[in-house]
């Protein structure tokens, strides 16, 4: 991606972080919409659906700059370094709910004559996925 892009994705988090930790819900909300979702505040900040106006003070500049220093996000984005991926767990493509190595213990049950049914009330699947991996491992 371009360095602009990742800029904005920088804020964009930095946003929701101050949200998270600042915003407040407006109290005339639920009153006048009771089954919308109310409007989160920040400080000073007007309610565009009910034009209440949160009386907290408005935030100093070290407080909207602290969630950004706390995060390992802003850390790996400053440094240009990138996160390493978690180690791969042994599933097969597409994340199913078996392993790879009950594809395995699958292909052998049936070659010893385990039918195709119970194997899948055993493992928990349907009988197309059992179809699925007897066709993978032949």
């Amino acid at each position: 991606m371009s360095e602009a892009i990742e800029i904005y994705k920088a804020i964009g988090d930095h946003k929701k972080r101050l949200r998270a930790k600042y915003g407040v819900t407006c109290p005339v909300c639920p009153e006048k919409r009771p089954k919308a979702h109310p409007s989160i505040l920040m400080p000073q900040q007007r309610c565009r659906v009910d034009g209440y106006v949160d009386p907290r003070p408005e935030l100093t500049d070290q407080q909207y700059q602290e969630p950004q220093m706390n995060g390992i996000s802003f850390i790996i984005s400053q440094s240009g370094l990138r996160p390493l991926p978690s180690t791969p767990k042994q599933t097969p493509p597409g994340g199913g709910k078996l392993s790879v190595s009950q594809y395995v213990d699958i292909a052998e049950q049936f070659a010893n004559g385990d039918t195709k049914a119970n194997l899948a009330r055993a493992y928990g699947v349907t009988h197309q996925a059992i179809c699925y991996v007897i066709k993978k491992q032949q």
